[in-house]
Formats: structure tokens, sequence, C-alpha cells
């Protein structure tokens, strides 16, 4: 089955490989290779092809909505926009000072730990 004629061939193998060429076509699909696939291939129209039927829209929709509540997550993106809001901010750093003041030292805890154990057991 012939999805396009032999002057699309090459953008065809381009879009089945995901091979995008910025200064000829950005986008990938053009008009004519859409009109072609969507013919060829019976889909109801362009916008079918590339966002698929009702139902397909909505689970593409929800992982890129995911998606991206992900990548937002792992570069500290909400943490720094809250910062940027000055309340937020000055309470950020109040909590934070009051924190470090009730970190014990890692280094000293277990010979703390040690001391604590040996007055309770010999006192």
């Amino acid at each position: 089955m012939d999805i396009t004629n032999e002057s699309n061939i090459q953008l065809l193998s381009s879009i089945m490989s995901n091979k995008r060429i910025p200064s000829r076509n950005p986008y990938l699909l053009n008009a004519s290779i859409t009109d072609d696939i969507v013919s060829t291939l019976h889909f109801h129209s362009a916008y079918e092809l590339i966002w698929g039927k009702d139902n397909d829209l909505d689970t593409l929709l929800e992982r890129i909505f995911f998606a991206g509540i992900s990548l937002v997550e792992q570069n500290n993106l909400i943490e720094e926009c809250r910062l940027e809001y000055l309340p937020y901010a000055k309470a950020s750093a109040k909590f934070n000072f009051a924190m470090e003041l009730e970190k014990p030292d890692p280094e000293t805890l277990t010979e703390k730990q040690y001391y604590a154990s040996e007055y309770v057991f010999f006192t």
C-alpha cells in the first residue's frame, strides 16, 4: 500500500523516524503529506491524525499534564516560584533558621548518645 506519492517518500521516511530538519520543515508534517496520510489510512481528519479520537486525546492530555508536573517537581520550580513571593520567602527563611538551631551535629551525636547512656546506667 502506498501512503504517499514518490515525491514525498523521503518526507514520509523522516516523519516515521521523527527526523526534523528545522531549516526545511520544523513541524515535520506539511499539508500535502497530511492529506495523503489521512486519505490513505482512512482517518476522519488531520485533527484525528495528530491528536487521535476523543478518548485518545483525554489520555494524551493527561499524560502530558503529569509529565509536565513531574518535570516541574524534578527541577524544583515550584519551590523557586514560591520563594519569589516575599511573604513565603520570609516565612521559609525563619523556618529554616529555627530548624538549624535544633539540628544536632551528626558527628557528635553518637558521642552524646554514649555519654547519656553511660550517665543513666552508672548513676
